[in-house]
């Protein structure tokens, strides 16, 4: 791991949602960065902290228009984060590296992608959807909404490190996982590890948060502060993450996300029946043995509570065996480790600082 000895200058592409001010918070009382730019055009010219608030004295910054990609690299490495909606993320990257002369085309699997030319020094860090799906096809039934950029998602590396933190190290471009993606893949890889080879229930409730900063009739917190729906019941894009991680992996994967009144939080409930595992059913030590060494993921004895894992990057699990099933129960925090949280943990890996620098802290409790 490298010493730090400079802070490593860093922006932010929309940089006024709840992913940018939860990027901002964590990178504030980071000692390896400073946040040199924080971008945002419907904002440009505000105050960082007239739109956060809570960052009053934390971010002494104004929002900008566009990214000066020359200062942000002006000693020699620097780190972009893009936290704007999925559809856009990857068409502004695209714009950003063709104007560097990395000319990155939106269409076609080329073939180019590697000899394209990479601006020197810059990692990116995209907590969008537009570059998690490797596949084409796959993306495509997944996003088929949004702009397909394959070129770009050839660079991507997944950053999921506890399921693939060696490809990350010195990536230049690092593709953030979704929240219910992260949440389902810690969940089942201790699974999957011990025979999980079937079908496979998972139903996963979300805080308001999730849903970002612009309100909807069905996202809007006084709406739905007493209330309790289920949407997308088959088909929620974050499943494909899951698939790709196991492929090869006989899954029957049935996921039914939840829309909970709370504000943030993710809590997630698998259930496997006996008939889905080549062996016996696991018990909680298939969890340990998983995550032995992982700082970020906590082994509960009890259930896991979304209040334990507000404002971290921790996840908490547990598991419990029945007589012919098995229960694993997941709690992170979406905008920590479903998001910005685990965006500054692959930062650190990408950089080889020490992983868990500033990100090691406790929930606030009570909240």
């Amino acid at each position: 791991m490298s010493v730090i000895s400079k802070a490593i200058p860093v922006a932010i592409l929309g940089g006024s949602g709840y992913g940018g001010g939860e990027l901002l918070r964590l990178l504030a009382g980071h000692p390896g960065v400073r946040v040199v730019q924080v971008l945002s055009r419907h904002h440009t010219g505000k105050p960082v902290h007239a739109v956060h608030r809570h960052l009053l004295g934390m971010c002494d910054l104004s929002f900008e228009a566009e990214l000066n990609l020359d200062a942000l690299l002006a000693e020699g490495r620097g780190v972009l984060f893009s936290a704007l909606p999925n559809g856009q993320s990857a068409k502004a990257l695209s714009e950003i590296l063709a104007r560097a002369g990395a000319a990155v085309p939106a269409g076609g699997g080329g073939g180019g992608a590697e000899a394209a030319p990479w601006p020197e020094g810059l990692s990116i860090v995209d907590l969008s959807a537009d570059l998690r799906i490797a596949n084409s096809a796959l993306h495509a039934a997944s996003y088929p909404e949004t702009p397909e950029f394959s070129e770009l998602r050839a660079r991507a590396r997944y950053g999921l490190p506890e399921l693939g933190r060696e490809a990350l190290p010195g990536a230049a471009l690092v593709s953030n996982p979704g929240c219910f993606a992260t949440a389902l893949q810690l969940a089942l890889a201790p699974l999957v590890r011990s025979g999980l080879r079937g079908f496979v229930a998972a139903d996963g409730k979300t805080g308001s948060s999730g849903s970002g900063v612009v309100p909807s009739e069905t996202t809007h917190h006084p709406l739905r502060h007493s209330g309790f729906r289920a949407y997308k019941v088959t088909g929620h894009p974050h499943t494909a993450e899951v698939a790709q991680q196991f492929q090869g992996v006989p899954l029957r994967l049935s996921f039914v996300p939840q829309s909970a009144p709370m504000v943030r939080g993710i809590f997630l409930t698998l259930q496997a029946p006996k008939e889905s595992f080549a062996g016996d059913l696991p018990g909680p030590e298939a969890i340990r043995d998983c995550y032995e060494n992982e700082p970020f993921i906590r082994l509960r004895g009890d259930s896991p509570n979304v209040l334990d894992v507000a404002g971290t990057n921790f996840c908490d699990l547990s598991m419990a065996r029945g007589e012919g099933h098995v229960v694993v129960c997941a709690a992170i925090d979406n905008l920590g480790k479903g998001m910005a949280g685990q965006a500054v943990q692959n930062m650190n890996i990408v950089l080889g600082l020490p992983e868990t620098t500033g990100l090691w802290h406790a929930a606030p409790r009570p909240i």
